[in-house]
């Protein structure tokens, strides 16, 4: 499939869950899939984008669960076999995108089925993160049904094409045999709000974080470790570094995503650091500035990750002009801000300001 951007597009699904109380065999070639969903999304998110800004407001609004299941006729559509004498239970909450394309991630199929409780299903391969290529997840092939558009699971999400009442099944199994069906969980496509306006291509009630309209003074980028900090050229850098939902920062990958987003390519690394909640990843470990005794952040993605860090504390990173290390190009701040206390979204979603400060080799090049 060719990956490329929703425009307009509006994405929200409805989880629905069908209970079923016939016993169908299926094909058990392949290995179970296992719990490994809803933080699979946190890193594609985690690593591939922030809070959009924008000249619309800011104000989204929620997506309301589904009251009552679709009939009959849109379930056997979906290729639910037997869906006249199924009981179909409505799941809630929405699965949505926070901001647009944010489904376009491959676990995006995974943390629907996490969402749903659908441990075993079928599987069909794997599939490559178009960002994150060293990511993989399981391929989920959807029930067949006419025409089937999809047959794939993250397709479906992924794709610009869909419209409100389009829908896929799959098939969860009891256990990893794949033996015998417990139950089908459908996915279907409903519009977004118009009023939706801090993602109309997506969900729900959160506000932006304004990027700095000036820099810190020299002593509070002195308490960060920037040398020279006095004669310094300081830049604000925008947008935020914001968390889009509660404990993102955990992620080991969370300093990697700053400096990339800050454009330091060349930093001292000090071994690498292991992610807490997907153990196969590792990431470099940066030490910060030195300022101060004890050094309460003495690896940049401890800063990130503490939850006990307040307004205008900060760390700093230095960045070189090659991978040699041998020349400083500038350096990066990392400030804590207040979150807004209307971003009802995520009250407890750490917000940040980046800076870039230049400052003179030496000390005599001070005006």
């Amino acid at each position: 499939m060719v990956w490329k951007a929703k425009a307009a597009a509006v994405v929200a699904f409805l989880a629905i869950l069908l209970l079923a109380t016939a016993v169908e065999a299926r094909r058990t070639s392949h290995a179970a899939a296992g719990r490994r969903r809803h933080l699979h999304q946190r890193h594609r998110q985690l690593l591939q984008g922030l809070p959009d800004r924008g000249s619309a407001p800011p104000l989204s609004v929620l997506c309301a669960a589904p009251s009552s299941c679709p009939d009959a006729a849109a379930l056997t559509a979906a290729g639910i076999p037997n869906a006249a004498c199924g009981n179909c239970t409505a799941f809630g909450p929405c699965f949505a995108e926070s901001r647009q394309d944010q489904f376009l991630g491959a676990g995006t199929a995974s943390s629907f089925l996490s969402l749903t409780s659908c441990t075993y299903a079928q599987t069909d391969g794997s599939v490559t993160d178009p960002v994150l290529s060293f990511l993989t997840f399981p391929r989920y092939p959807t029930l067949a049904g006419s025409p089937q558009t999809y047959p794939y699971l993250h397709l479906y999400f992924a794709a610009n094409d869909t419209r409100a009442g389009d829908s896929v099944a799959v098939a969860c199994y009891v256990d990893a045999s794949l033996a015998v069906v417990d139950k089908y969980v459908v996915a279907q496509r409903v519009a977004t709000a118009t009023d939706n306006y801090k993602c109309l291509g997506c969900n729900p009630l959160s506000v932006l974080c304004a990027a700095p309209s000036s820099c810190p003074g020299a002593a509070a980028l002195a308490a960060a470790g920037i040398p020279n900090a006095a004669c310094g050229n300081c830049t604000a850098f925008g947008p935020c570094f914001a968390e889009s939902r509660q404990d993102q920062f955990l992620g080991a990958g969370t300093a990697s995503s700053f400096l990339s987003l800050t454009s330091c390519t060349y930093a001292q690394t000090d071994g690498s650091v292991t992610d807490p909640v997907l153990s196969f990843l590792t990431f470099p470990r940066y030490p910060t500035l030195t300022v101060g005794s004890p050094q309460p952040y003495p690896y940049l993605h401890l800063y990130f990750a503490a939850n006990n860090t307040r307004a205008g504390d900060s760390v700093a990173v230095a960045c070189y002009v090659d991978a040699s290390l041998a020349v400083v190009d500038k350096y990066v701040v990392a400030q804590r801000v207040a979150t807004a206390t209307d971003n009802y979204k995520c009250l407890g979603c750490k917000w940040f300001w980046s800076y870039e400060v230049r400052v003179p080799a030496s000390p005599r090049s001070c005006p």
